[in-house]
């Protein structure tokens, strides 16, 4: 069995998928009037004429999945626009969120887990190359000290851990083991 489709435009859908939607306006009917849509937004999408089809009374909007994995993720308005002769007029006009495609996204890292894995990093490679700052030809670089690096690895790490258990508290707690005072 087909899937059903829905009345109206939605209002949050995903890139590279098909977008498919029933549209109908009782004081314009398909057999006179024609319906074109637009998103705007990050970028502007002129949904092509022959994705709209006229449907009963109405439009039957079939975007294919080609078409939409090309749009941007992001917030956008989507209008519709009727049209008959030399006369328009808007019949929509709805926000559209369009989250990215998850077959081609990049995977999403936080701040936090980028710049710890810069610093990781560093560190490493200062271990085999152990010069904070050095001077050839009056040129002098000067590197971030290991022991502020171990400090904001630290902080990072924190950060990223909070991320990746929000709600959990980690407060170090020191346990001492020794006779009763």
């Amino acid at each position: 069995m087909p899937p059903s489709v829905p009345a109206g435009p939605p209002q949050r859908t995903t890139a590279g998928d098909t977008w498919q939607w029933d549209f109908a306006a009782a004081e314009f009917p398909s057999a006179t009037w024609t319906l074109s849509w637009v998103l705007s937004g990050p970028a502007r999408v002129a949904i092509d004429a022959g994705c709209v089809v006229a449907s009963g009374g109405g439009w039957r909007t079939t975007i294919p999945a080609t078409t939409t994995a090309s749009i941007s993720p992001g917030t956008y308005k989507l209008f519709g626009f009727v049209r008959s002769g030399g006369e328009r007029r808007e019949v929509l006009r709805q926000p559209v969120t369009v989250a990215p495609d998850p077959e081609t996204a990049a995977a999403a890292t936080s701040h936090a887990q980028r710049t710890l894995a810069i610093i990781e990093a560093r560190l490493e490679g200062r271990l085999a190359a152990d010069l904070e700052s050095y001077q050839i030809e009056g040129r002098a670089v000067t590197k971030i000290p290991i022991k502020e690096l171990h400090s904001l690895r630290s902080k990072y790490k924190d950060e990223v851990r909070r991320e990746r258990a929000p709600g959990a508290v980690f407060v170090p707690i020191r346990v001492t083991f020794g006779p009763p005072t």
